[in-house]
């Protein structure tokens, strides 16, 4: 009876425990892309849209450094775009704005592309896209984009 109750206990604790669920599935971020983001090589990241982590190049290529790295950050030009490697991927302009972004799930009747427009960017509206792969959906908030600093949010989303 004893050791029904420790288990109990164990169960307990990993199941209502709130940072040992954030440690295993990060599902919402501000990240922001600085100087100290790079590598050496390049002014630029990579973006896992299905994990919200950004991975320094480690070569110069269009090849991203890390299975699951499919969005190229480049702040400088600016550039957002998907790998040229990768087919099933493409990101969905679906507003602007917090509530926006909040709301954001669905991408229906908006045709996908594989470069953000500049002039997005740069608008300064808080413009939200989706962000969808073979591996699931994620939202997307520009808060900030400028030669030397992007600044975003990322939110993992359900699955259909």
């Amino acid at each position: 009876m004893k050791s029904k109750s420790i288990l109990l206990t164990i169960l307990s604790s990993l199941i209502l425990s709130p940072t040992l669920l954030a440690e295993q599935q990060q599902i919402d971020a501000t990240i922001e892309v600085t100087e100290e983001s790079y590598s050496d090589i390049y002014k630029a990241v990579w973006l896992d849209p299905n994990k919200g982590t950004i991975h320094k190049l480690t070569e110069r290529s269009e090849k991203p450094p890390v299975k699951g790295a499919m969005i190229w950050i480049e702040p400088n030009d600016p550039e957002f775009s998907v790998s040229p490697n990768m087919k099933d991927v493409n990101i969905y302009h679906i507003g602007e704005g917090e509530a926006v972004f909040k709301s954001a799930n669905d991408h229906a009747d908006i045709e996908g592309m594989k470069r953000v427009k500049k002039s997005l960017l740069k608008s300064g509206k808080k413009p939200v896209f989706i962000i969808k792969t073979a591996m699931g959906k994620s939202a997307i908030m520009i808060e900030h984009s400028s030669e030397d600093h992007f600044k975003f949010r990322w939110r993992k989303l359900a699955s259909e």
